[in-house]
């Protein structure tokens, strides 16, 4: 093992077709590290992706993007993964799980390392559910625990829903469906249907403003996924109509949810539970096996279990992953982001599809 740890080496200048091996390779949809995401947020006006690849002599074994979010030369935030369902180090899983682990702390280290060199004013790294909670604490960074619902796919779609699926949730699927719901998949064109309902959503429940998506934006990240399939559009329809959609990133053998909206009308059809099944049913015709629903929590206090208890109820298993978390000169970031409230402006990185 100690040979095999003198022969690692780190780059941050990587070439796609390295980066993909990885990526490609991995069961795990860490959709925020491929290539593909780099590129839509670089688009963002002050955003540019860091990309930290291991080699083991000459073959990749594990890759760490983050994303620096700079104004003029001070660098705000670096971000790594999502609050949601994770993220980064992606390590080949047919290397041992200890040598797994020296890797993926390779690349964090490296992450912290350039965090302190670029004197940025925050770090924030989601970890992968991959790893669980098996990654150490990395001072000078805050360690936490975090959760997000994730299914194992079956290859038997008739097994999966009588065997796999809660009976609450198939008796919501059926519902919905004697209730005329259908669900098709959307298109390019449908992005602005979508986007509709989401901004009613962000109306109907008071939700902040600050990243609700652009048409544009949603476009940008369709025009760069669609291009290697890892995008699609699932929208439920009711007496022609669209009743609620869910956007779903694919990376390897993986899907990530990214974003779901429900009119009124679609929550009382229970589109959600049909939207959810068609994902589901399509993933495992595509070969899929992995499908993290992203956002969840063990606390039933909180007032988000409710909706983790839904996505659990597909066959979902609740896996942890850490969250680290350190900052650089509290004062100057605040008169930074105090400074851009007063212009309209208070957001790093518009998030590019929510709710």
């Amino acid at each position: 093992m100690f040979s095999a740890m003198e022969d690692l080496s780190i780059t941050s200048r990587p070439e796609p077709q390295e980066w993909d091996q990885i990526i490609s390779a991995s069961s795990k949809p860490e959709v925020n590290q491929t290539w593909e995401w780099g590129e839509v947020m670089r688009s963002i006006k002050g955003i540019k992706p860091i990309r930290l690849l291991v080699k083991q002599g000459d073959k990749p074994v594990g890759a760490l993007q983050a994303f620096e979010w700079k104004i003029g030369p001070v660098s705000m935030t670096i971000l790594s993964g999502e609050s949601g369902g994770g993220g980064g180090p992606v390590v080949l899983d047919t290397l041992p799980a200890d040598f797994r682990l020296i890797v993926a702390k390779k690349l964090l280290d490296e992450l912290i390392a350039e965090f302190k060199k670029r004197r940025s004013l925050k770090l924030t790294i989601y970890a992968s559910p991959d790893f669980g909670s098996a990654l150490p604490p990395l001072p000078p960074t805050k360690h936490t625990t975090k959760w997000t619902p994730i299914i194992p796919l079956i290859s038997d779609e008739h097994k999966m829903l009588n065997e796999v699926v809660e009976q609450k949730a198939r008796n919501q699927i059926n519902k919905s469906n004697k209730n005329g719901v259908s669900v098709i998949e959307g298109s390019r064109n449908d992005l602005e249907v979508y986007q509709s309902i989401q901004s009613d959503l962000v109306k109907r429940k008071s939700l902040s403003k600050q990243h609700l998506n652009s048409v544009r934006s949603l476009q940008t990240v369709w025009d760069t996924l669609t291009k290697k399939n890892m995008i699609k559009l699932f929208l439920a329809k009711h007496e022609g109509h669209t009743v609620g959609g869910v956007l779903i990133l694919y990376s390897g053998k993986g899907l990530l949810y990214r974003s779901g909206v429900l009119t009124e009308e679609g929550r009382n059809l229970y589109a959600g539970n049909a939207l959810q099944w068609a994902v589901i049913s399509d993933a495992i015709k595509g070969g899929y096996s992995l499908y993290n629903m992203s956002g969840g929590t063990d606390d039933p206090n909180d007032e988000r279990f409710g909706i983790t208890k839904f996505k659990l109820s597909f066959g979902g298993e609740l896996k942890p992953f850490v969250r680290y978390s350190a900052h650089g000169n509290r004062l100057l970031r605040f008169i930074i982001f105090r400074a851009r409230r007063l212009i309209g402006k208070n957001e790093w990185l518009p998030l590019a599809i929510y709710p």
